[in-house]
C-alpha cells in the first residue's frame, strides 16, 4: 500500500516538473538603468543573458519562441529591436526616434503591433517585421499601449485611457471596433490572452494600492483576482499549455497555477521584471 502511495507521489512530482520546464521565459533583469534581455527555463534554470550594456523593456516571444522582440532605451531613444532566443541575431527595427513600447509578433510573426509616440500621442501602430512604414490602428486617444494578439491572431487586447483611468479594451483587427473589458480597478494594464482564448489576464490596483493578477472570462467579463502577495504583482503571462502563469514579484519571478495557487519562486536574479513564457524554439 505505502509503495503505491509513494510511486503517485513521484508521479505527480515529475509530471508536476514537466508541466514546469515546457518552453522558455524571457524577462529583463539588473539594477535599475542596466537591465538586460534574459532568457530561462520555467524552473529558473539556465538563465543567460541576450543583450549587451544597455537599458531594455518589454521582452515577447515570436510565436515560434525562435526570437525575441523587446524595446532598446539608448541616448533617449526607444527603439524596437529583435535578438534569437537562443542569443545573436540582434536586429534593429525601428528607426524613427520615437518613443516605440510594448511591441508583440502577429500570429504569423509577419508583423508586429507596438505601441508609439509617431502620431503626437500613445497610440498603436502596426508594421512589417522587415522594417517598413508603420501604420496606425488607432490615433488621437491619450495613451494606448501593451497590445496583445488573441490565439488565432484576428483580435488585440490593450491598455487604454480612452474610458477614464487606464483599462483593457479589445476588438476585432480588421473592423478596428474597440471595446472595453474591464471595469475594475483604477488601472488596468498588460493583459496576455489564454491560449485556448477564453481568458485574460492582467495586472490591475486601486488608486492608493498595489498590483495583483487578475483573470477576466471574455464572455462573462467576470474578473477574478489570482494573487494577494506583499508587494507589486505585475506582467502575468501564460504558459503555452495554459496550466500556468508567471509574473514579477517583489522578489523577482515567479510561477502559479492557472487558479492562483502554489506560488513559487523561480528567479530572484537581481531586478527581474516584465517576463514573458513563450514556447521552445
Amino acid at each position: 500500500m505505502f509503495f503505491y502511495f509513494f510511486v503517485s507521489l513521484v508521479l505527480l512530482f515529475v509530471l508536476s516538473m514537466d508541466v514546469l520546464a515546457s518552453g522558455n521565459i524571457a524577462a529583463v533583469c539588473g539594477p535599475a538603468g542596466k537591465r538586460l534581455v534574459h532568457v530561462f527555463k520555467p524552473d529558473g534554470t539556465s538563465q543567460k543573458s541576450l543583450t549587451g550594456k544597455g537599458y531594455y523593456l518589454s521582452p515577447s516571444f515570436s510565436p515560434d519562441g525562435k526570437k525575441i522582440i523587446f524595446t532598446s532605451l539608448k541616448k533617449g531613444r526607444t527603439e524596437i529591436y529583435t535578438v534569437n532566443s537562443g542569443g545573436g541575431g540582434l536586429k534593429q527595427i525601428t528607426r524613427n526616434g520615437r518613443t516605440n513600447l510594448t511591441p508583440v509578433f502577429s500570429l504569423d510573426g509577419r508583423t508586429i503591433v507596438f505601441a508609439s509616440s509617431l502620431g503626437g500621442t500613445t497610440d498603436l501602430y502596426q508594421m512589417e517585421i522587415k522594417g517598413k512604414e508603420a501604420t496606425p490602428l488607432m490615433k488621437d486617444f491619450p495613451i494606448d499601449l501593451s497590445p496583445q494578439f488573441s490565439p488565432d491572431g484576428k483580435k488585440i487586447v490593450f491598455a487604454s485611457e480612452r474610458g477614464g483611468g487606464l483599462h483593457l479594451f479589445w476588438g476585432d483587427m480588421t473592423k478596428r471596433i474597440w471595446s472595453q473589458l474591464t471595469t475594475n480597478g483604477f488601472q488596468n494594464d498588460q493583459p496576455d490572452w489564454s491560449p485556448d482564448g477564453s481568458r485574460i489576464l492582467y495586472a490591475s490596483r486601486e488608486k492608493n494600492g498595489g498590483f495583483d493578477i487578475y483573470v477576466v472570462d471574455i464572455n462573462d467579463r467576470r474578473a477574478n483576482r489570482l494573487t494577494s502577495m506583499p508587494g507589486d504583482e505585475e506582467s502575468p503571462t501564460w504558459s503555452p499549455d495554459g496550466t500556468s502563469i508567471a509574473f514579477a514579484g517583489s522578489k523577482g519571478i515567479y510561477v502559479i497555477s492557472a487558479s492562483g495557487s502554489s506560488p513559487t519562486l523561480v528567479s530572484n536574479t537581481e531586478g527581474c521584471i516584465q517576463p514573458d513564457w513563450g514556447p521552445s524554439e
